[in-house]
């Protein structure tokens, strides 16, 4: 649905994996502002949610791991969490909060 699949206990973005050097994608995620991907991903960027997901996946997994204790477990509520918040982006009030509002 967001652009996203998960395998090996990690999630990857297709759209930015595919033929590129790590490098040119870490560079791009670092430069792109949580706001300009929220702001695509409202007007029905897909991939946009993706990058998103790459940029806060370790954290989401972290909590999600201290709360259930299990790994199998952590990765389904990772995936359930980082779904309710695509689901929920309309709701966001600033753009620009996205991973506070994320942690919430």
């Amino acid at each position: 649905i967001y652009g996203v699949w998960f395998a090996d206990r990690h999630f990857k973005v297709n759209r930015l994996r595919r033929g590129r050097p790590e490098r040119e994608v870490d560079e791009y995620l670092m430069h792109t502002a949580d706001a300009d991907l929220v702001r695509l991903c409202l007007q029905g960027d897909t991939d946009a949610y993706g990058d998103l997901v790459e940029r806060y996946q370790g954290a989401v997994y972290a909590t999600a791991y201290y709360y259930v204790g299990r790994y199998g477990a952590a990765e389904d509520v990772s995936q359930d969490a980082l779904l309710a918040a695509y689901r929920s982006l309309p709701k966001l009030k600033d753009a620009s909060r996205f991973g506070p509002w994320l942690r919430e």
